[in-house]
């Protein structure tokens, strides 16, 4: 099983994507009427991001600056089983947050000569989530909207500079900056159940579940489902934070939780195709694990049964953080 359980996510990091477990490759007709689409706001909130900018201005007499833009932008699941492209779902999003699409904020920062400068800019943005319907399709797409609010510099550190001239004294390396992070927002209350695209918050940590992949076996009545987490560090230190398969438990909703799974790990652009037991990562003060891209989990679901509807997944012991929970809808 295990064999079969590597290949199978070796198929899903390569991009294989089944809108449910059971159905074609081949999704229906996008030429739906965008008319019949109704959008519905579910929430409203604000997140805090934080963003690394690496400069490099070693040996350069001559300040260096950069600047970080960021504007609204519009994620969407689904579509298909509203009978349109996702496309058409995102444009009808659009429609409706057309007041706040040109929104933009900015923020600058500034290398000095001869320093290796590490600054992290700290992001807050409204989050509005909500779902998409069609009259005549029972189904529904999903949609998370981003409009940055405001930006702020958080930190400035000189990582130092290497001085190869033996002859002259070493220049002392300028003390970083103090850091404040500011609180993100409480954290999240135990017991909740979170949907894909939301953040578990506990004790400084920030875990969120960005993206979910189904991928049928017939033969073995099985539905693989890859599940690509990354993690924030919001907390006053940093933290070295191990994954291993074990802190992931996966329930259906007849309370079974033998099921396969695995992990990988999962670096933007290329995603590694084997499985691994655990792997571990320092994780800074406003840094992300990993930096870029996600790390990715692997679960095998009896779908043999028709009446299973949707899986559980918990995360424990992972650093600080216990009894993270999302809900995963199982479309047959």
């Amino acid at each position: 099983m295990k064999a079969k359980s590597l290949l199978l996510i070796g198929v899903i990091l390569v991009g294989s994507l089944l809108v449910s477990c059971g159905g074609s490759t081949t999704p229906p007709d996008s030429g739906g009427n965008e008319s019949n689409l109704e959008i519905n706001e579910t929430s409203t909130s604000t997140d805090t991001v934080a963003e690394p900018i690496f400069i490099n201005n070693c040996g350069n007499p001559a300040s260096v600056e950069q600047v970080s833009e960021h504007s609204q932008t519009i994620a969407v699941e689904g579509g298909a089983e509203l009978g349109v492209s996702t496309g058409v779902v995102r444009g009808s999003v659009e429609g409706k947050y057309i007041s706040t699409k040109g929104t933009t904020k900015s923020q600058k920062v500034v290398a000095a000569p001869n320093t290796n400068m590490k600054f992290v800019l700290l992001w807050t943005e409204q989050i509005k989530e909500g779902t998409v319907t069609a009259s005549g399709y029972s189904g529904q797409a999903t949609y998370r909207v981003s409009v940055p609010i405001s930006v702020e510099q958080a930190s400035a550190e000189d990582l130092g500079c290497p001085n190869n001239n033996s002859s002259e004294p070493s220049t002392p390396t300028p003390k970083a900056l103090p850091i404040t992070v500011p609180q993100v927002s409480p954290d999240t209350p135990p017991g909740s159940t979170l949907q894909v695209g939301q953040s578990w918050r506990q004790n400084g940590l920030v875990l969120a579940l960005a993206e979910v992949e189904l991928l049928t076996q017939p033969d073995w009545g099985t539905c693989y489902i890859g599940l690509r987490f990354y993690l924030e560090n919001f907390s006053s230190t940093s933290r070295v934070v191990t994954v291993r398969h074990s802190q992931f438990s996966i329930t259906d909703n007849f309370g079974r939780t033998d099921i396969q799974h695995g992990i990988s790990s999962y670096s933007y652009p290329c995603p590694s195709t084997s499985e691994q037991e655990s792997f571990s990562q320092e994780v800074g003060i406003g840094e992300r694990f990993p930096e870029r891209g996600y790390w990715y989990v692997g679960i095998g679901v009896d779908i043999t049964n028709p009446s299973v509807e949707y899986v559980l997944i918990t995360v424990n012991d992972l650093s600080e953080i216990n009894g993270a929970t999302w809900k995963i809808q199982i479309n047959h």
